[in-house]
């Protein structure tokens, strides 16, 4: 004590003074403070730490908002002890055990060879040469990069990048729940208030209740926040803004399980498209309303470039097993952008959010499809009726033995339903003259009934298909030689919300969106039904009247326009089947209205009860009544929920009830349950 005394009073250097902490660490002083001298007035001890060689004090999670003003008093060292000293450098220090040869002289760079130099930057990857050489080609060299960075540019801001000159269309397998992405090209500037990201991302947007998507994307993002404001720390501003090319397209599919059958099942485009590519981690399954987890030890797998989906053993499929898959796939009809800015504010009681977004096709980048002036007409004229956007695809060209050819003849055949010899012009029969066959064409799938063709045969250069006469002036085939062309489409959505807390139990909240969806950018026509827009306003209220006990309520009303168009699904998984209308198109403006109350145990228990209204127009309107218990506690955990719903109108009348019960009781080291799920949906004929 006597020694370490005599060091403070020879060394020592007093310090003394008053600041304001204004960040969450602060340098107090050049030289290494002497512990047993630190004195802090002002902040308790259980809101900072010392670090005493370095002279750094740093604020705990929790501290009083800042500044804070403390009196300070310190004895300092004369040195730094957390810097490094030495006399010599220790690398000059030869290694005893290594043997020289003194006939030869070598030299040592200072600095690493590195081919290329980043720093501080943490880097890791590969660079490759190649020379290819064959029987059919010639000579050439290739080359590739695949570098991945991450680390400080500098005290403010960081990096984060992977970097290729090559973009392999690498899909990963889709049977693990976390998926490694192959093709992922980006670049990531961020620090801890701003991020800048370039190149591949993803957007999952499913706050607020009527604008919800999730988006694969290829552009630039930037993203601020602000905070504090006004030196409050509660207060505090977000601004987002994203410009890309959009690399998917939203589909939704309902299926209906099969007895037995586990898979695989196929998913299609929005518009029906046979074979898709599906966007690798933008799918999500539900069965009979409930997400379920991909991977082989999960629920599900699936095979994204083939669009098949396989439930494992964990998830029996039977016939009453309601399958609802929503995903993005990969459409290339179009070059199609996406624009999407948000802003919004928060602070203790209130939260304000705006939200501004927009997909296009760009008409005149058309990407698998080639389109003629005539067939540009052809979509002018269909407007918003795109079965019209039909084009012939019979294009005459030069014989060719490595191509499928047709002739074009005029016949008749004979009717015997009107018992006429009737004309047909223009019939394709399939010919290898070199003299005749100069038509080439595509045959699409219109229906049965629908076509004058049907398929005769697999050649090594495609599909053959015959002509078949009309009966009773009713065609008879499957296939008919057009196309069915694609129109570019333009939606748009912009959303404004706001929330306030109108004391410590209850909470007002209110949405209104408004849409616009053209079905065909082309045409100028059919207009009047693009703009749409829908409102939502929520009172929610949580009133303790014991310790532990508290009651529940909730109050909601949901306005849609007739010609709202969602970007994806924002409405519950099961909503449509809840009220009797899945497939059903619905020409009326939609009103719904509900209430909850109930009470509620701590966090462990609730019971609520509900009653709803949802009417459109003269279309249906229904009422629905509904239980709902959920129960955590020790003794006895479960849920029970149950809604009886009556409906009426001209698309729709039903009486539909359904509950779903588990109950588990812990006894002993066992656990006994009981599962019970019980529907009766019982759907009369509206006329009668």
């Amino acid at each position: 004590m006597l020694a370490s005394g005599f060091v403070v009073a020879a060394f020592g250097q007093q310090r003394d003074t008053s600041l304001s902490i204004v960040n969450d660490s602060m340098r107090l002083d050049s030289h290494s403070i002497i512990p047993e001298t630190f004195v802090l007035d002002g902040l308790d001890t259980s809101f900072y730490e010392m670090d005493f060689a370095g002279s750094m004090l740093m604020l705990k999670k929790g501290h009083p908002a800042l500044p804070i003003k403390v009196q300070i008093s310190f004895r300092t060292f004369p040195f730094d002890f957390s810097k490094s000293y030495r006399n010599k450098d220790p690398s000059i220090i030869a290694d005893k055990e290594r043997v020289y040869n003194p006939f030869r002289s070598s030299t040592k760079s200072n600095e690493e060879s590195s081919l290329i130099d980043f720093g501080d930057i943490e880097k890791r990857g590969s660079i490759s040469r190649g020379v290819a050489v064959g029987n059919n080609q010639n000579l050439s060299v290739n080359s590739s990069l695949n570098l991945q960075l991450s680390g400080k540019l500098n005290e403010r801001f960081s990096l984060v990048a992977a970097i290729a000159d090559q973009n392999i269309p690498i899909q990963p397998d889709g049977n693990t729940q976390q998926l490694q992405d192959f093709d992922q090209v980006y670049l990531q500037v961020f620090d801890d208030n701003n991020r800048i990201t370039a190149g591949d991302f993803q957007i999952v947007k499913n706050d607020g209740y009527f604008m919800q998507f999730n988006k694969r994307l290829q552009g630039g993002r930037v993203e601020s926040r602000f905070v504090p404001i006004d030196g409050d720390s509660s207060k505090v501003l977000k601004l987002e803004a994203s410009g890309a090319v959009s690399r998917g397209k939203f589909a939704r599919k309902t299926i209906q399980g099969i007895e037995g059958n586990q898979g695989p099942y196929r998913l299609t485009g929005a518009e029906n498209e046979p074979f898709v590519v599906i966007l690798a981690g933008t799918e999500r399954v539900y069965l009979d309303g409930r997400l379920l987890g991909r991977g082989q030890e999960n629920d599900y797998v699936i095979n994204y470039n083939t669009a098949e989906l396989t439930f494992t053993a964990n998830m029996p499929i039977t016939k009453d097993r309601r399958i609802v898959v929503e995903y993005q796939y990969s459409d290339r009809n179009y070059a199609r952008s996406m624009i999407y800015g948000a802003a919004n504010y928060s602070d203790k009681r209130s939260f304000v959010d705006l939200a501004f977004y927009t997909e296009q096709d760009a008409k005149n980048q058309s990407l698998q499809q080639d389109l003629t002036d005539a067939q540009k007409d052809v979509l002018r004229n269909a407007g918003d009726n795109l079965d019209q956007a039909i084009a012939s695809s019979v294009d005459s060209i030069g014989y060719s033995e490595n191509q499928l050819l047709y002739d074009r003849i005029d016949t008749t055949y004979y009717d015997p339903a009107l018992d006429l010899e009737i004309p047909a012009n223009g019939v394709l029969v399939y010919s290898t003259d070199p003299e005749r066959a100069r038509y080439q064409a595509t045959f699409s799938n219109v229906g049965v009934g629908n076509g004058n063709y049907v398929f005769q045969e697999q050649l090594a250069f495609g599909r053959v298909y015959r002509w078949v006469p009309p009966v009773d002036g009713v065609p008879q085939g499957t296939h008919e030689p057009v196309i069915r062309l694609v129109s570019p489409k333009q939606r748009q959505m912009i959303t404004a919300r706001g929330q306030y807390k109108i004391n410590e139990n209850i909470v007002a909240d209110i949405e209104w969106a408004g849409s616009r969806n053209d079905l065909n950018t082309f045409s100028g026509s059919d207009s009047d039904d693009d703009l749409g827009m829908g409102t939502r306003i929520k009172l929610t209220g949580k009133q303790p009247f014991t310790e532990n006990w508290h009651a529940l309520g909730n109050v909601d009303y949901e306005f849609l326009h007739r010609n709202f168009q969602e970007i994806e699904r924002f409405r519950a998984v099961e909503f449509d089947r809840d009220w009797n209308i899945r497939d059903l198109a619905i020409p009326d403006n939609q009103n719904v209205l509900g209430a909850q109350i109930g009470a509620g145990y701590t966090e462990d228990f609730k019971a609520l009860y509900g009653i709803k209204s949802f009417t459109a127009g003269q279309s249906f309107s229904g009422i629905q009544n509904s239980v709902d218990i959920n129960s955590g506690l020790d003794r006895l955990s479960g849920s029970f929920g149950a809604s009886l719903t009556q409906q009426e109108g001209e698309l729709v009348k039903s009486d539909y009830y359904q509950h779903n019960t588990l109950i588990k009781i812990p006894l002993w080291k066992l656990q006994l349950g009981y599962k019970d799920v019980f529907e009766e949906n019982l759907r009369l004929d509206p006329e009668s």
